[in-house]
C-alpha cells in the first residue's frame, strides 16, 4: 500500500517537475527569443541611425570637409646671437593648436612678459620679486579655445619657471567655470612634464576654518589656483580698497568694518592673494570686472603683480565701459583716467550710435571706434567668428516662424490693446518694455505658462507676508535674477490690465486661495489651465521643439535647448516626463536620457553630467535642457550639433552664447540652430532688428542702452501686431531650398505650423566700425595722429634743413626740446618720426620688430631683385639668413681664435706709441687707432697681411679711407631719391645700365677700365673677390680662421635662381658670391671708423679726468697681478669699471645716429599713433641718452660711470642700436676696445696735450668723430 502510494506521489513529482521543466524552457525560449527581437530591433535602429545620419549630415560635412595644418614648433624665445631656444612650447600641445592659439600664446608672452632677458632685468635683487611685467586681453570669440590656449602658456611658464620666475599664477573665473578649468588642466597635462598641480577653491570643499593652511600651501609650493571672483573679493576686500570719494560714500552707508579678527585674516590672505601673491593673474570673462568702482576691480587694483591676462568673448562695442575697465586692469592708465576715456570715446562713440544721430555724430562714432581699436591693437588680440569656419564643419541657422495659435492671439491682442489704452497715458517706459516682452513670453512659449508664472509669484508674495495685489506685477523668473533686464523688472511692474475685484484670502486655506487667486486673472476664462498642460495645440513652439526632438532621436543627433525661462525648463520637464508615459520605446529619465542646467544646480554635479553627456561611446543621452543665463557661458557641450533658442533675447550676444555651447572646436558634425518665433509678435520685430542692416548701429546690448538705441515711436511700434501671412520680403517659403533636411522634412509635414523660415547668420551681425569705409579710417584725427613738429618746406620738406646743419643730431635734439618726445619731419614726401620716448621706441625696436625688421638705407644698398643686398640693408628672410650666417663669426670661440691677431696688431700700436713717447712731445693718436683699426678689420676679418701703423702709405689704408670718408647722403642721386621717390625705380635702372655701359668701354678703352679700378669701392670689392678666387682655388689648404672663410664656407654656385627657388628653411646657411664681396665692404666700413672713434672719446677722457684714470688703472693693475686667466678675453670679460666706463663714453658720446633707424615694413599702431607703411623712425639717442627721467638722479651732463650699475629702462642706452637687429659686432668691438685700454694703462699714464680741447671738434657723416684727439703720454714706474 505504501508502496503504491510512494509511487503514485513520484509519478505525481515527475509529471509536475516535467511541466514545470516544459515551462521554464519554454519561457526561457520566449525571453530569448524577445532579447533577441530587442537586439535585432535596437541593431535595426542603430543601422537606420547610421544610415539617416549619412543623410542628413555626412553629405554636407564631405561637402564642406577642409584640410587641417599641424604644427610641430613652438619657439617663444631664441637667443639672438646663437639662435638657441630658450623657451619653447611641448610638442605635446604644439601639435594640437590652430593657428590662432599659436598666434594668441605668442601674442600672450611677448606683450605680458617679452623675453627671459627683460624678465632677469626687473627681478629685485634684494626681495627677489618681479617688478615688472604688462598686462594683454587675450579677445578670441566663444568656441575658439582660450582655455587650452592659456593652459599652454601656463605650462610653458612653470616648465621654464627658473627662467621666467613664475612659481604661482592665479585664475579667478565664474565659480561655474572653475570645475572646467579643472578638468582642462588635467586632460592637456596629465602625460606630460612638469607635473602642475592645480588646486580649486571653493566652499564645497575647503573649510573657513581651512583656508589659510590651503592658500599658504599652495603659496609656498607652486601651482594653479583656481577661484570664484566672489571668493577673492570676500577675502581680500575691505573699504580701504575704495578710493577716497568711495569710503566717504561708504561711511555714510554705515557699512560694516571688520573686526579684528577679521582684518587679520584679510591680511593673511591678502599675502597670498595679493602682495606678494601670485606671479600672474588671469582673468576669465574679464568682463566681470565692468565696473572700476566695483568691489572687485577695486581689490584686484591692489595685486602686486604687473603681469595680468584678461580672458574675454565680448565684442569691444558691446560695452565701452566694461572694456575700459578690463584695459585699466591689464596697463592701469593706458586709456588715461575714466573721465577721460568717457569724454575721447565713449560719449562720441554713443552719440553716434542713437537711432536719431546726425550724420556728423555717427561719422565721429565710427571714426573713434577706429581710432580705439588702432589704439588697443597692442593691448588686445582679437579673433573674431571667421576664425571657427576655418577648423569646424558648416553651421546652419534658421529663424523657423511659427504660426501664431488662436488662444495664444487672443491673449496677445487682450494684453496689448489694454496695453495702448492705459500704458501711452503715463509715457512709455523701457523698463516696462522690458516687463512685458517677458510676460508675453509666456505667451507666445505656451499660454499655460501663465498658471505656474503666476504662482510662482503668488507663493513669493504670501511667503514675505505681503499682500500686494498678485495681478499688478509680473516679475521676471528668478533665474534671470542676475541679468540686468530682470532687475528692471523688479524695479517696474505691470500694471493690472483687467482690474478684477480682489478676494480676502487671510483666512483661508492656501489652495482655496490659490484657486481663488488664479480665478482672479485676466486670461483664466480664455483658456481652461486644469486641462492644457499638455495641449500642445496651444503652441506652435512646443509641436515644432517635439518634432526636431523626434527626428534628433531618429538620426543619432544631441540636442541643447535654451530659455531664459525657469517655468519654462520646468514646463520641459513634465513634457518629457508625459511623453516618456505615452511612448513605448523613447524614455526620458533625468540624468540618464536627459540633463538640465540652471542656477541650482551644483558645479560638481553640473560638470559629472557634462562630461557623462559628451561621451562619444554615450548614445542614451541626447537632449540637455538648459537656462540661457546660467549655461550660456563656460561649458562645452560639443557632442550635440542641434540647438534650440526658445525664446530670442533682446541682446543678440546671449543668443550667440548659447549657440557656442556646441559650435566651438571639437566639433565633428554640422551644426544646427534652429530659433523659434512666433510670427508677428514683438519677438519677430525685435529678431529683425538685430538681422537688418540697422542693427550695425541699433541693436540693443544692455538693458541700459534700449532708451538710446529706440526713440518713442520705435517703442510704440513694438507693440503692433500683424498675425495676418502676409509676404515678408526676408522670408523663405520653399522646403526644397533648405540644406538642413530635418527642417526640410518639417516644413512639409508641419506646414500648418511653419508659416516660413529665413536663413540667418550670427556672423553677420558686425561691429559699428565695419561700417566705416577706407577713407574714414585715413582720416587722422587731431586728437591721436596730429604729430608735431617744425613747419616743412614745399617738395622738400625738412631736408634741406637737415643738409644745411652741421650736426644731424644736434638737429634733432634742438626739435625734440622743443617739439617733444614725438614729432613729425618729411624726408621730401615720405615721413620720418623722430622719437624719444622709450615706450615707443621699446615697441618698434624689440615687441614689434616684426613690423620693424628693416633699416632706413641708401635706395642703392637695396635695389631690388637681381641685385645682392648686403646684412647692413637686407630686410625680412634675406636678412635674417646673413645674419644667422654671420652671427657664427662673433661667436665666443671664434672670438678667441682671432685674439692673437688682436694682440699682434696692438703690440704694433704700442710699440709705435714707445718711439714717439721718446720725444716726450704732443701727438694725434687718434689717426694712429684708425690704423690700428683697420690693420685688424683687414687681418681678423680678411686674412691680409699689413703694416698699416708703420706705412701711412699703405694701399689698403688709403682706399678704406677714401670709402668712409664719401658723404652718401649729400650725392646728387641719393638726394633726388629721398626728394622723389617714384623715381627710384628709373634711378636704379640708371645707375646699373651706367656701371654695365662702363664696363664694355672697359673692354674697348683701357682708360675706362682703370677709372673703375681707381674708384675705392670698386678697388676693394675686386681686391676682396680675388681673395675669394684664390682660396676657392686652394680649398684643400688649411683653411683661414676669419670672417671672410666663413662666408666663403656658405657660398653655393653662382646660379641665382637656384638661391630664389630654394625654400626658407634650406637657405638658412647659404649666401651667394655676390653678397660675400658686398658684405666684405660692409663690415670694412662699419667697423673701421667706430671702434677707432670710440677709443678716441676714451682717450680724451682719460686725460681730461685722471680720476677716472687712476681708478681704471687700478683695476687693471690687480686683475694683471692675479696671472691665472687664459687668455686676454677672459682678462678683460672679469673687469667691471672697464666695462661701465665705455658704456658712459659710448653713452656721452654716440657714434652712430642715422644707422638707428627703422623702417615701418607694415602700417602698425604704437602708443596710439599709427604709423604708416614705408615711414621711417628715427630715435632721437642724444636727447634719450641725456635725459634726466632716464639717467638721473645724477645730473646726466656729468661723466658718471657707476650710473651704470643701475638697472635702466632697455631702450635708454643704444650705442650700438638695439633688439635683434643690433650692431653684429659688438662683443667683438668691445673686446677689442678692452684689450686696447688694457694694453695702453697699464704702461702709460695719458696726459692731456696742449692742443686737445682745440682739436676736439666733432663732425657728423655716417661716424660722428673727433678731428684729433693730441694727448702725451707718461711712462708708468711700476705696472704688471
Amino acid at each position: 500500500m505504501s508502496s503504491c502510494m510512494s509511487q503514485a506521489h513520484e509519478k505525481i513529482l515527475n509529471e509536475y517537475w516535467d511541466r514545470k521543466s516544459k515551462q521554464v524552457v519554454k519561457e526561457q525560449i520566449e525571453r530569448d527569443q524577445r532579447i533577441k527581437l530587442q537586439q535585432d530591433r535596437e541593431e535595426l535602429a542603430r543601422i537606420e541611425r547610421a544610415q539617416k545620419q549619412q543623410l542628413y549630415n555626412g553629405d554636407l560635412l564631405d561637402a564642406y570637409r577642409q584640410e587641417q595644418s599641424m604644427e610641430f614648433e613652438l619657439v617663444l624665445e631664441t637667443n639672438p646671437e646663437t639662435n638657441d631656444i630658450i623657451i619653447e612650447v611641448a610638442l605635446l600641445l604644439v601639435i594640437h593648436m590652430k593657428p590662432h592659439q599659436i598666434e594668441g600664446v605668442k601674442f600672450l608672452w611677448n606683450q605680458v612678459f617679452e623675453s627671459t632677458s627683460r624678465i632677469a632685468s626687473s627681478i629685485d635683487n634684494r626681495t627677489q620679486i618681479d617688478q615688472g611685467g604688462s598686462g594683454a586681453i587675450l579677445a578670441h570669440c566663444m568656441g575658439l579655445g582660450k582655455t587650452f590656449t592659456t593652459i599652454v602658456l601656463v605650462h610653458t611658464l612653470l616648465r621654464y619657471s627658473t627662467l621666467t620666475h613664475v612659481r604661482r599664477i592665479l585664475i579667478l573665473c565664474p565659480i561655474n567655470t572653475s570645475i572646467n578649468w579643472k578638468h582642462e588642466f588635467h586632460d592637456w597635462l596629465k602625460d606630460l612634464e612638469p607635473t602642475i598641480n592645480v588646486y580649486l577653491f571653493n566652499n564645497d570643499d575647503i573649510r573657513t576654518e581651512k583656508r589659510e593652511d590651503f592658500l599658504r600651501f599652495w603659496y609656498e609650493n607652486g601651482g594653479v589656483l583656481l577661484m570664484g571672483y566672489e571668493m577673492y573679493r570676500q577675502l581680500t576686500f575691505t573699504s580701504d580698497d575704495k578710493p577716497d570719494d568711495q569710503i566717504r560714500n561708504i561711511l555714510k552707508q554705515d557699512k560694516k568694518i571688520p573686526s579684528l579678527i577679521e582684518q587679520i585674516n584679510i591680511d593673511k590672505y591678502r599675502k597670498y592673494l595679493r602682495n606678494p601673491g601670485p606671479d600672474l593673474i588671469i582673468c576669465d570673462e574679464g568682463h566681470i570686472i565692468k565696473n572700476p568702482r566695483s568691489a572687485i576691480a577695486c581689490t584686484l587694483a591692489k595685486v602686486r603683480t604687473r603681469r595680468r591676462i584678461v580672458l574675454t568673448g565680448t565684442p569691444m562695442q558691446n560695452n565701452l565701459k566694461e572694456y575700459f575697465s578690463m584695459v585699466n586692469f591689464c596697463k592701469p592708465n593706458f586709456l588715461g583716467t575714466e573721465r577721460e576715456f568717457s569724454y575721447l570715446f565713449r560719449k562720441p562713440i554713443e552719440a553716434g550710435q542713437h537711432r536719431d544721430s546726425l550724420p556728423y555724430q555717427v561719422k565721429t562714432m565710427r571714426s573713434r571706434v577706429s581710432d580705439l581699436n588702432t589704439l588697443l591693437k597692442n593691448i588686445i588680440h582679437r579673433r573674431g567668428f571667421e576664425v571657427l569656419r576655418t577648423y569646424l564643419p558648416p553651421k546652419f541657422e534658421y529663424a523657423v516662424k511659427i504660426k501664431c495659435r488662436p488662444t495664444q492671439r487672443t491673449l496677445y491682442e487682450t494684453y496689448i490693446n489694454y496695453h495702448r489704452m492705459n500704458s501711452f497715458n503715463d509715457n512709455l517706459k523701457v523698463a516696462k518694455l522690458f516687463s512685458d516682452y517677458q510676460y508675453l513670453m509666456k505667451i507666445w512659449t505656451h499660454p499655460w505658462l501663465l498658471q505656474p508664472y503666476f504662482t510662482g509669484y503668488y507663493n513669493k508674495k504670501t511667503k514675505n507676508g505681503k499682500q500686494t495685489p498678485v495681478e499688478h506685477i509680473f516679475d521676471d523668473d528668478d533665474d534671470d535674477s542676475d541679468d540686468e533686464d530682470d532687475r528692471i523688472n523688479e524695479i517696474s511692474s505691470t500694471q493690472n490690465i483687467l482690474s478684477l475685484p480682489h478676494t480676502n484670502i487671510l483666512n483661508q486655506n492656501y489652495q482655496e486661495n490659490l484657486s481663488n487667486a488664479i480665478k482672479q486673472q485676466w486670461w483664466f476664462n480664455m483658456f481652461d489651465p486644469s486641462n492644457s498642460q499638455f495641449d500642445f495645440q496651444l503652441s506652435g513652439k512646443i509641436v515644432i521643439l517635439k518634432a526636431i526632438l523626434d527626428e534628433c532621436e531618429s538620426i543619432g543627433d544631441k540636442l541643447l535647448v535654451f530659455t531664459r525661462s525657469l517655468i519654462a525648463l520646468d514646463y520641459l520637464e513634465q513634457c518629457l516626463a508625459y511623453w516618456s508615459e505615452q511612448s513605448s520605446s523613447s524614455k526620458w529619465q533625468k540624468d540618464i536620457d536627459y540633463f538640465r542646467i540652471d542656477g541650482q544646480v551644483a558645479i560638481k554635479h553640473r560638470a559629472a553630467n557634462i562630461k557623462l553627456f559628451n561621451d562619444a561611446n554615450n548614445t542614451r543621452s541626447r537632449l540637455f535642457l538648459i537656462s540661457t543665463t546660467a549655461g550660456g557661458l563656460g561649458i562645452n557641450l560639443f557632442s550635440a550639433n542641434r540647438v534650440i533658442i526658445l525664446d530670442t533675447s533682446w541682446n543678440p550676444a546671449h543668443d550667440l552664447q548659447a549657440m557656442f555651447r556646441s559650435y566651438r572646436l571639437g566639433q565633428v558634425k554640422p551644426v544646427y540652430i534652429y530659433r523659434l518665433i512666433v510670427k508677428g509678435t514683438m519677438e519677430e520685430k525685435i529678431y529683425k532688428r538685430q538681422i537688418t542692416k540697422q542693427a550695425m548701429f541699433h541693436r540693443v546690448v544692455d538693458a541700459k542702452q534700449l532708451a538710446r538705441h529706440f526713440t518713442y515711436d520705435e517703442l510704440a511700434q513694438l507693440y503692433e501686431y500683424d498675425f495676418d501671412m502676409h509676404h515678408d520680403p526676408i522670408d523663405k517659403y520653399d522646403a526644397n531650398l533648405v540644406q538642413d533636411k530635418v527642417l526640410q522634412y518639417l516644413i512639409n509635414k508641419h506646414s500648418d505650423t511653419i508659416v516660413s523660415y529665413c536663413e540667418h547668420d550670427s556672423f553677420l551681425i558686425h561691429h559699428d566700425e565695419e561700417n566705416l569705409m577706407i577713407e574714414e579710417q585715413c582720416q587722422p584725427t587731431e586728437q591721436l595722429r596730429n604729430i608735431p613738429g617744425p613747419p616743412h618746406q614745399f617738395f622738400f620738406g625738412h631736408l634741406k634743413t637737415l643738409w644745411a646743419s652741421k650736426r644731424y643730431s644736434i638737429q634733432l635734439q634742438e626739435w625734440t626740446r622743443k617739439y617733444g618726445s614725438i614729432y613729425g619731419l618729411y624726408e621730401g614726401t615720405r615721413p620720418l618720426y623722430v622719437v624719444s620716448d622709450v615706450d615707443f621706441l621699446h615697441e618698434v625696436f624689440i615687441k614689434q620688430f616684426s613690423s620693424f625688421h628693416s633699416r632706413r638705407v641708401l635706395f642703392l644698398a637695396r635695389m631690388g631683385a637681381g641685385t645682392p643686398e648686403t646684412l647692413f640693408g637686407a630686410s625680412g628672410t634675406t636678412w635674417r639668413r646673413q645674419r644667422h650666417i654671420v652671427n657664427r663669426t662673433f661667436s665666443l670661440g671664434k672670438m678667441k681664435l682671432m685674439l692673437p691677431v688682436v694682440n699682434q696688431c696692438i703690440e704694433i700700436l704700442m710699440n709705435k706709441l714707445s718711439i714717439l713717447n721718446e720725444n716726450n712731445e704732443e701727438f694725434n693718436i687718434n689717426d694712429m687707432y684708425k690704423r690700428m683699426t683697420m690693420d685688424i678689420i683687414w687681418r681678423a676679418g680678411f686674412g691680409i697681411e699689413s703694416d698699416m701703423q708703420n706705412n701711412i702709405d699703405n694701399i689698403y689704408l688709403k682706399k678704406s679711407a677714401k670709402v668712409v670718408d664719401i658723404n652718401y647722403d649729400k650725392l646728387f642721386i641719393v638726394q633726388l631719391s629721398n626728394l622723389m621717390p617714384f623715381l627710384k625705380p628709373f634711378l636704379i635702372i640708371f645707375f646699373l645700365c651706367q656701371l654695365k655701359i662702363i664696363r664694355i668701354l672697359g673692354k674697348i678703352i683701357p682708360f675706362m677700365n682703370y677709372f673703375m679700378e681707381e674708384l675705392a669701392p670698386f678697388w676693394i670689392i675686386n681686391r676682396a673677390q680675388e681673395i675669394v678666387d684664390y682660396r676657392k682655388v686652394h680649398a684643400s689648404e688649411k683653411k683661414h680662421v676669419d670672417l671672410l672663410q666663413l662666408m666663403i664656407d656658405a657660398q653655393i654656385p653662382d646660379e641665382k635662381d637656384k638661391l630664389e627657388n630654394m625654400e626658407e628653411d634650406t637657405e638658412q646657411k647659404i649666401l651667394h658670391p655676390d653678397e660675400i664681396t658686398g658684405n666684405i665692404l660692409i663690415f670694412m666700413i662699419a667697423g673701421y671708423e667706430t671702434t677707432s672713434t670710440t677709443l678716441a672719446y676714451c682717450t680724451y677722457i682719460l686725460a681730461k679726468k685722471p680720476d677716472i684714470q687712476e681708478k681704471l688703472i687700478a683695476e687693471i693693475d690687480t686683475h694683471l697681478g692675479q696671472k691665472d686667466y687664459e687668455d686676454n678675453y677672459d682678462l678683460v670679460t672679469n673687469m667691471s669699471y672697464i666695462d661701465i666706463f665705455i658704456r658712459e663714453v659710448l653713452r656721452v658720446f654716440p657714434i652712430i645716429i642715422q644707422a638707428t633707424s627703422r623702417e615701418c615694413n607694415k602700417t602698425t599702431t604704437i602708443c596710439g599713433h599709427q604709423i604708416e607703411e614705408g615711414s621711417v623712425i628715427q630715435a632721437d639717442i642724444l636727447s634719450i641718452h641725456f635725459s634726466p627721467d632716464l639717467w638721473g638722479p645724477e645730473d646726466p651732463n656729468e661723466f658718471i660711470p657707476e650710473r651704470h650699475l643701475t638697472k635702466r629702462h632697455p631702450i635708454s642706452w643704444m650705442a650700438f642700436g638695439n633688439g635683434p637687429r643690433n650692431c653684429v659686432g659688438m662683443r667683438f668691438a668691445i673686446m677689442e676696445l678692452k684689450i686696447c685700454l688694457t694694453h695702453l694703462l697699464s704702461q702709460y699714464n695719458i696726459l692731456p696735450g696742449d692742443k686737445l680741447d682745440e682739436h676736439f671738434h666733432l663732425t657728423e657723416l655716417s661716424v660722428i668723430n673727433p678731428e684729433a684727439i693730441f694727448i702725451k703720454l707718461k711712462k708708468r714706474t711700476t705696472y704688471m
